[in-house]
């Protein structure tokens, strides 16, 4: 619900005068750092009317009219009626977080919904009866929880059950207008508001029938209700303050200064302490005594729309809509912060702290913004700085703070800002990449990459290279002039360049060269020294020189590390050294040894740049990642192998720090001044930091596994948040047999430093190491082989605090049955079985392969024989009937009918023996053998058959034959009692037609001959064998022969034969 709509209908109370103030330096709003998301971030839209934090983590926004939003710190995932049927509107007005965790939500449109373990349950419709308007939560008992509203009741909503279950109590008497009323509900469960008629009402939870509340008489009217840290219910009324319960009012009115009239707010704070306003004075009672007053806090006196809320620290914030927030410290200093400081409005609708301690507010148009205190101050070319690319610093004598930019400018700080010191009087092109560092008796040391060496003193600069006698050729210096600058005990200033090491002393310039041990034209980028006069160079090539009495000894890290420039140097007292370096991480150097530190112990990037030391033991970088800051004492033990990982502190962008890369090319690229502060040159300014008062976030991130994919498609999964909420009675996700892929999507919650938290994942059951990343937030794998898994995710914040216990889910990929252990089993016993047998059973096989040859051979004998009798029989026949018919022929008395007669004879004869002879060639043709050849042939040989005579043949077959093979055996033996069949049907049925039909039902052939002849008595003896020939055949190819006729009927003669072929 937006700030505007609260109404402040008391007037203004009385000044306070005489009581103890304390002494008050206010934060200015430049030490607010602001962070805006908006809807460009993903916000689903800039108005923004409700905020609230539940105990996983997620921040929820409810918007004006772009739904109910979800945040993690990196992404927002919206929610809204087509994605969420529970949700019934895109308008949300009030969020509230009970005691279990459930968050409570209220729409324009007067629905109502709730979000529990994950599942959004719908709670209100928009039309239900009775109309009321439901708004934020104002108390809650075992099985419900209670809802304010615009009308003078509450409403009790059952926490499990249907929709519309809310019921109505009406407050009598009830609160004052306008509504919602305030309420508060006292720790044995009573909700208490002030009424109508400025008495106090207690409501006892929950409500028994036709009980009203306990109204309580007080020696003034009430004005605010507020109950204390220590569950305490306090009362401000006209004259007095003081504490409410069963029994009544107690005055604990404070009795150090005047009575604070009028109150109008009170706000109880963590501390124990209340704050109270009445419109012109804010007030702070601890102890029952007036402790200090906010003098700073100056609201506009006429604002309606002041809303305050307490925070972790013990101060307090008020949102002044049209206005801006105002925040007021524990010891009462107070800054107003506006949209010309920082802020992205001046509406602000609500405000909420997280669990990290950042303070959050929602803006009527300009989105969402996190606010905290600025730890890091950073200056840059808008502060004074004469360019961006800061690429020195360091700390004059007299404590000022000295800058060279990239572009060869110059600059001092004074006050807040930095004044530009030229190097000469006309701007000279060349000069560029400006070294600074202090001299230790006055003024500072200038060098520059493309120019001279020049001397600062009382703000006055002068090039020296006159006054410098030069033991070398100038050419050689030329364009190396100076990339790190040192000065040492002794006096003498160090330069160090692409070229080389050399060092001023007495008005001379010398080199250090291989007169003196060391190596000519090599690239000294980093010099220091050590507790005792030791000098410390780090070179291009990667190497570690110590100069010990002018003496110079090489150090080479181990060959099988990465060849890495040195960039930074920083001695510690107990005389090792640590090296910061371009890509090989961190490296120590003591008593000749080298250890190194890279990215696989949390370091956060394997190129650092800076290093410093604070006065509380910690060492602090600058990387090619942020800034970093990690104890000596763990950085020691991880070097020495004692512990395999600790905990850095990592700070970038969140933190308003100007960019993620930190100079290093040259030194110094930061100092440490006196006053404790560090400061560290960036590609966009310079940043100071006071590490004493750099919080440490010891709140790990928690996890949640939000989202399981398989196969590119959600499944059916619920979100995980940790360990604990998985019980080992839940089976795990079961998926198909198959080929798998899965993808799972995770979120580490943080919100002071998202772009930093680190993850480490591991997929057990599929790989025995963690995977570790900075800010990636999905994990794929698969194909999967069948088998049980467990995808684990832990997290760390950007102090390095790990979520140890994390989040894990489940799942198992189901195995086909040739992948299961039992067919695998199975499978081992049958090829040892198999192996077994193959022994036993080799002899059968040569046996029962002789046998099957044998069997085939005879097979062969007996179709010869078969066609051999059927040449002989119906050939042989043919051709002596042949022979004896031309014998008669060769008569020459023969009379010319008769001759006739005969060669008519002797033709049909010759063409009997061409029909025979097709049949067996038909008969032993392989491709003949199947069901739809037989049918056909059949069919044409019945056709042929019948034609030259009187009879007439019609034929039923089905023109979708199936494609059944079919022995040769068969379809000769078929074929034999077919034509047995249609040869009596010719010759003795004096039929005028014949009808041939064949039919296929399942795995049976039937086949009929019938006729419309004259019939005869089956069961009478025959002189032929035409009818026991048919039955026989059938009988010998597995069939049947049925023949069905009367004396004067018609005849049918059917075959039925089985067509799976014999073996």
């Amino acid at each position: 619900m937006l700030f505007r709509s609260w109404r402040f209908l008391l007037p203004v109370g009385i000044v306070m005068s005489g009581a103890a103030s304390a002494v008050q330096t206010a934060p200015r709003p430049a030490d607010y750092l602001v962070h805006v998301w908006g809807a460009e971030d993903g916000l689903p839209q800039n108005s923004v009317n409700c905020l609230a934090q539940t105990p996983d983590g997620y921040l929820w926004i409810g918007t004006r009219s772009g739904g109910l939003a979800r945040f993690d710190g990196a992404r927002f995932v919206t929610f809204n009626p087509q994605t969420t049927p529970e949700l019934k509107d895109v308008e949300f007005e009030t969020l509230s977080v009970d005691s279990r965790g459930t968050l409570w939500i209220t729409a324009g449109n007067e629905s109502a919904a709730s979000l529990a373990e994950g599942r959004f349950r719908l709670v209100r419709e928009r039309t239900a009866v009775p109309r009321w308007h439901p708004l934020h939560l104002v108390a809650e008992e075992s099985n419900a929880v209670y809802l304010a509203s615009f009308h003078s009741a509450v409403f009790r909503v059952p926490r499990q059950g249907g929709v519309n279950q809310a019921q109505r109590i009406d407050l009598d008497p009830p609160p004052p207008p306008p509504a919602p009323g305030a309420f508060t509900q006292t720790s044995d469960g009573a909700l208490w508001y002030i009424t109508e008629n400025r008495q106090v009402a207690r409501l006892s939870l929950p409500v028994p029938e036709a009980r009203r509340p306990t109204v309580f008489s007080l020696p003034s009217p009430a004005r605010v209700l507020a109950k204390d840290s220590a569950g305490r219910l306090w009362l401000a009324t006209d004259e007095q303050l003081g504490v409410m319960s069963p029994d009544g009012f107690a005055d604990h009115t404070p009795t150090n200064g005047p009575a604070l009239r009028g109150v109008r707010e009170m706000i109880a704070a963590v501390d124990g302490s209340l704050w109270l306003w009445n419109g012109n004075a804010l007030r702070k009672m601890s102890g029952g005594q007036w402790t200090l007053s906010a003098e700073q806090f100056r609201p506009n006196p006429s604002s309606q729309t002041l809303k305050f809320f307490a925070d972790s620290t013990g101060g307090i914030w008020a949102a002044e809509y049209g206005t801006g927030l105002w925040h007021v410290r524990p010891d009462g200093a107070a800054t107003l912060l506006t949209p010309e400081n920082g802020l992205p409005s001046k509406f602000i609708t609500c405000w909420l702290e997280d669990q990290e301690g950042n303070i959050w507010i929602g803006t009527k148009e300009a989105g969402l913004a996190r606010i905290r205190r600025r730890q890091f101050k950073e200056f840059t070319a808008a502060d004074g700085i004469p360019g961006d690319v800061v690429q020195s610093v360091c700390e004059d004598a007299q404590g000022t703070i000295w800058v060279g930019t990239a572009t060869g400018g110059l600059a001092r700080k004074a006050g807040d800002k930095f004044v530009s010191v030229p190097l000469t009087p006309n701007p000279d092109p060349l000069i560029e990449s400006v070294t600074v560092f202090p001299d230790t008796t006055r003024g500072i040391w200038i060098g520059t990459l493309q120019g001279s060496i020049f001397r600062c003193e009382n703000n006055e600069v002068r090039c020296v290279d006159n006054e410098v006698a030069w033991s070398f050729p100038m050419e050689r210096l030329r364009d190396h002039v100076a990339n790190a600058m040192m000065q040492d005990r002794q006096g003498r200033v160090w330069f160090g360049n692409g070229a080389g090491a050399y060092y001023f002393q007495d008005g001379k310039l010398t080199v250090f060269d291989r007169a003196r041990g060391f190596v000519d034209n090599i690239g000294v980028r980093a010099l220091a020294e050590g507790p005792v006069g030791t000098l410390w160079f780090g070179t291009e090539p990667g190497d570690l020189w110590r100069v010990v009495k002018d003496v110079p000894t090489r150090y080479h890290p181990p060959v099988e590390w990465p060849n890495a420039r040195v960039s930074a140097l920083l001695p510690d007292p107990d005389g090792s050294l640590w090296i910061g370096t371009l890509g090989g991480g961190l490296l120590r150097f003591e008593n000749g040894n080298f250890t190194r530190i890279t990215t696989q112990q949390g370091l956060p990037d394997n190129s650092i740049t800076q290093l410093l030391e604070d006065d509380a033991g910690n060492l602090w970088g600058g990387s090619y990642a942020g800034i970093f800051r990690a104890s000596k004492k763990d950085l020691k033990d991880l070097a020495a192998g004692a512990v395999d990982e600790i905990a850095f502190s990592v700070h970038g962008r969140f933190d308003g720090l100007p960019a993620q890369a930190y100079s290093g090319w040259f030194q110094p690229s930061c100092w440490g001044s006196r006053d404790g502060q560090l400061w560290f040159t960036t590609v966009k300014g310079v940043v100071s930091v006071i590490p004493r008062e750099v919080k440490v976030n010891r709140r790990p991130p928690p996890v949640v596994i939000e989202e399981m994919r398989v196969d590119g498609e959600p499944s059916d999964f619920k979100a995980v948040a940790n360990d604990e909420t998985i019980s080992a009675a839940i089976p795990p996700l079961r998926i198909a047999p198959g080929r798998h892929y899965v993808e799972f999507r995770f979120t580490g919650i943080n919100f002071t430093s998202p772009d930093k938290v680190r993850f480490k994942w591991q997929l057990e059951g599929a790989e025995k190491r963690w995977r570790e990343s900075v800010n990636q937030r999905s994990a794929g794998y698969g194909p999967l082989l069948p088998g049980e898994y467990r995808f684990r995710v832990l997290a760390a914040n950007s102090d390095g605090f790990w979520n140890e216990a994390g989040a894990s889910i489940g799942f198992a990929v189901q195995p086909f049955f040739w992948q299961t252990w039992w067919f695998e089993t199975s499978l081992i016993g049958g090829v040892c079985l198999g192996l077994v047998l193959v022994a036993t059973f080799a002899q059968h096989r040569r046996h029962r392969l002789e046998l099957e040859r044998l069997e085939h051979r005879n097979e062969m004998e007996r179709e010869r024989t078969r066609i051999a009798q059927d040449l002989h029989d119906d050939l042989g026949t043919g051709l002596t009937q042949i022979s004896l018919l031309s014998s008669v022929l060769d008569r020459e008395s023969a009379p010319a009918a008769e001759t006739q007669a005969l060669t008519q004879q002797i033709r049909c004869t010759s063409r009997a023996m061409v029909t025979a002879l097709n049949e067996i060639v038909w008969a032993v043709n392989p491709k003949n053998d199947s069901l739809s050849e037989l049918e056909g042939y059949l069919g044409n040989f019945a056709e042929a058959f019948f034609q030259p005579g009187p009879i007439r043949c019609r034929l039923d077959i089905p023109g979708d034959v199936p494609e059944r093979p079919i022995l040769p055996e068969v379809r000769h033996g078929i074929f034999l009692a077919f034509k047995e069949a249609i040869n009596n049907a010719a010759k003795h049925s004096r039929a005028t037609e014949v009808r041939v039909k064949i039919h296929c039902t399942g795995d049976e052939l039937q086949l009929a001959v019938e006729d419309n002849g004259v019939g005869f008595d089956p069961a009478a003896q025959r002189a032929g064998n035409g009818l026991a020939n048919m039955r026989h055949r059938l009988e010998n190819l597995g069939g049947s022969c049925d023949v069905r006729s009367a004396p004067g009927a018609a005849t049918t003669v059917l075959f039925r034969l089985d067509l799976n072929p014999r073996p």
